[in-house]
């Protein structure tokens, strides 16, 4: 609504709406039936993050990291193939290429022999994930994620000094940079 008037109404057939308040809380209630994966699923407004670990009783031999990684592929396929199987049935249109996958490990730095596929087109695993606004590396090594938060304070920081001779200091607090 603008100025007391709704300009040019749209008619949504499929998906939910863009732009609107309300946008955040009727996608949650849109893909609330997508909880038939074996993968945990967390979403926060638009966002929605798969995400399968697993863990060990003692330390793992290299051939059981293996079979876990390779089990894995095979459950977060099987989930990708339901997801995918979900939009189409509601219509919508999921981008592979926008879809973000991470091998996180403390100790194993193994190569990525299992494939991951979203429909018919394969992922490339990414060096790092962004989600809600941290950077996770393979190793969960946090210098890239202090990096920018350190570039982001530096540039606000900037901003202020330059602002300094026109504000007073009560004046700066106040300001949200």
């Amino acid at each position: 609504m603008v100025d007391s008037h709704f300009p040019f109404p749209k008619t949504v057939n499929n998906g939910v709406p863009q732009d609107s308040v309300l946008s955040p809380t009727l996608f949650l209630l849109f893909i609330n039936d997508l909880d038939r994966t074996s993968c945990p699923i967390h979403s926060y407004a638009d966002d929605t993050t798969a995400h399968f670990s697993t863990s060990f009783q003692r330390p793992p031999t290299l051939q059981e990291v293996n079979r876990s990684r390779r089990d894995a592929t095979k459950r977060q396929t099987s989930d990708l193939s339901k997801i995918s199987y979900w939009g189409r049935e509601n219509l919508v249109v999921f981008n592979a290429s926008k879809i973000q996958f991470l091998h996180v490990s403390t100790r194993y730095n193994l190569p990525n022999n299992y494939p991951l596929f979203f429909s018919d087109t394969q992922l490339s695993p990414s060096s790092t994930l962004n989600m809600f606004s941290l950077s996770f590396t393979h190793n969960l090594n946090w210098k890239l994620h202090i990096s920018s938060l350190v570039k982001t304070a530096s540039m606000k920081l900037s901003v202020l000094r330059r602002l300094y001779q026109f504000f007073s200091p009560p004046q700066l607090l106040t300001l949200h940079i």
